[in-house]
């Protein structure tokens, strides 16, 4: 072999030298490239993590930590994610929530199967927190399991509002369900009056009746009616009250005896009907003069009342009034009423006051005991609204006792009742058939009452009482026809309703027209509507009164001794 066989044996071999030092070099720089890549991605993928909201962790087989992110660090306290790497669970938490934790941690291992559980825990201010998470067993190359990756997200607000939504929708239920009991009560309480009224009218059309028989039919009648007309004052009252419509007067300045008073001798003839003792003790107190609306207030106690009533068969109803802080200008007072009825398990306390809701099956109850279930309902709203609140005391077997607590304004000048007072209306209370002496006589002199009303029946029914208490009547069944027949009345009775122009245009005409000396002629305007924009607007329109239908003979007799001053 020659020389230049050698050298060129030794070039080719140099060449191949140096491809394969370029190709090894190519290779670490592919390899430099892939290890910066890898190290971005790395780099990135723990940026990532670690930023990810709700709690992610991972562990090996051992249950030793290997890393977290930031949240999950910030719940454990620890200022880097880096301090946990090395710990174990109850490194971390309580020895009883390490052991749940770890327990199910190596089932999912043994698993072999992602799976997705509630769990409970903290949160960052260490309060009880509910999670929901998704663990994952880790596997190498091999696919073996060398330990565990796990998420979960903070559920408890979602858990409350779960719970909450539960809870409504189980109050929507049973509302629903009372709603319809409500209905069927209704319906019964409807029938049954209307089927005495109607019975007991066949009775009498039929003229056979002796006298007492026949006296013994109309009040019959008349405890059909008023039955009739209670059960559709509470559905009206509740339904205002829903709407919002109910409004209030809380400026007036009243005495609180005095309303007590009224509302017992209102319930006075019930509760001797069943032959309770009903009373008021007051003798200790002084009479108050408070502000607050006496419509509403009376209302509350009569319901109260009634209903303490309807649940006695026997014993007493008591009402009593303790103030519990007084200065100047208010008066903070606790309005009791006691009974000794049967009593409320204490498992129906919450119950009483909502509507609809009857603590008797509808079908199994006393027949004393009828009503539609919505009297303490509207006893709570009405009291809401004069800012007072009520509560009960039951025991079952010995009886009840309703109590309202509120703060009045007290008027300036208000002054004490005398204790002969006290003790007169304190005798009054329990002998409600006493006459009160305003209005023990009628006027000497007839009285001339226009009446505009276009019922016919009425006509006649207010016609006859009117009569009965010495009054020269005149009717007009037409608006126009009353204000052509207005001649030297002494007191004017407008329905509101009226067929050719309202009631409230007659009234407004009425006083437009007047001669000045003539503007104290007093006008009363009948209606069956209830509603506080009616009366606002009777009011307005230069009503002095308002009598809701129907009326009384006894609301009739004091509203004539009220305007028209007799004398006796």
């Amino acid at each position: 072999m020659t020389d230049k066989d050698n050298l060129e044996q030794i070039i080719a071999r140099q060449k191949r030298q140096i491809a394969t030092l370029r190709a090894e070099n190519d290779m670490l720089k592919k390899k430099a490239i892939l290890s910066a890549n890898n190290d971005k991605e790395f780099f990135a993928l723990r940026d990532l993590i670690a930023l990810m909201p709700g709690n992610i962790f991972w562990k090996d087989k051992e249950g030793k930590l290997l890393g977290c992110n930031n949240h999950l660090a910030k719940i454990l306290s620890l200022t880097s994610p880096d301090e946990i790497i090395g710990k174990h669970t109850i490194d971390l938490v309580g020895a009883e929530l390490a052991e749940q934790i770890d327990k199910i941690d190596k089932e999912i291992m043994a698993s072999m199967e992602a799976t997705s559980i509630e769990e409970v825990g903290f949160n960052e201010k260490h309060e009880p927190a509910t999670y929901l998470s998704y663990k994952i067993p880790l596997r190498d190359r091999n696919g073996e399991v060398i330990g565990l990756l796990g998420t979960s997200l903070d559920i408890t607000e979602h858990k409350r509002m779960e719970q909450e939504l539960k809870i409504a929708k189980e109050k929507a239920e049973a509302s629903n369900r009372a709603k319809s009991q409500f209905l069927a009560v209704v319906n019964h309480e409807l029938r049954t009056p209307l089927t005495g009224i109607l019975g007991l009218v066949n009775f009498l059309k039929q003229g056979n009746l002796s006298k007492a028989d026949q006296l013994t039919s109309l009040e019959d009648l008349e405890h059909c009616a008023q039955n009739l007309l209670s059960l559709v004052n509470d559905v009206l009252d509740f339904s205002r009250l829903e709407a919002g419509k109910y409004v209030l007067n809380t400026h007036t300045s009243i005495n609180l005896n005095t309303l007590i008073n009224e509302a017992l001798s209102i319930t006075a003839a019930l509760a001797k009907n069943k032959g309770l003792e009903l009373t008021a003790r007051l003798d200790q107190q002084p009479s108050l003069q408070i502000q607050t609306d006496p419509h509403v207030l009376r209302q509350i106690l009569i319901n109260i009342i009634n209903n303490a009533i309807k649940f006695t068969e026997k014993g007493q109803i008591a009402i009593e009034v303790r103030i519990l802080k007084r200065t100047a200008r208010k008066a903070k007072l606790a309005i009791a009423v006691h009974d000794t009825g049967p009593g409320i398990p204490a498992d129906k306390l919450e119950l009483i006051f909502e509507p609809f809701r009857q603590l008797e099956d509808a079908y199994t109850r006393q027949s004393s005991r009828s009503g539609t279930g919505l009297g303490l309902a509207i006893v709570k709203r009405l009291a809401g609204l004069l800012n007072m609140t009520i509560n009960v005391i039951s025991e079952p077997g010995k009886g009840s006792t309703f109590t309202l607590i509120g703060e009045f304004e007290v008027p300036r000048g208000d002054s004490l009742i005398t204790a002969l007072h006290k003790k007169s209306m304190a005798y009054r209370a329990k002998h409600p058939d006493l006459p009160s002496t305003a209005l023990s006589s009628l006027p000497k002199q007839k009285l001339k009452v226009l009446l505009i009303e276009d019922d016919k029946i009425v006509q006649r029914i207010h016609e006859k009482m009117l009569v009965d208490l010495g009054c020269e009547v005149e009717i007009s069944a037409h608006g126009h026809d009353g204000l052509q027949a207005l001649n030297n009345h002494d007191i004017i009775f407008v329905d509101i309703g009226l067929p050719d122009i309202t009631g409230f245009e007659v009234i407004r005409t009425i006083r437009q027209h007047q001669d000045k000396e003539k503007r104290t002629l007093p006008i009363v305007a009948l209606t069956g509507y209830t509603g506080e924009e009616e009366k606002s607007a009777c009011l307005t329109a230069g009503a002095n009164e308002i009598a809701n239908k129907p009326i009384s003979h006894g609301s009739l007799k004091e509203i004539l001794h009220r305007y028209t001053k007799p004398t006796w």
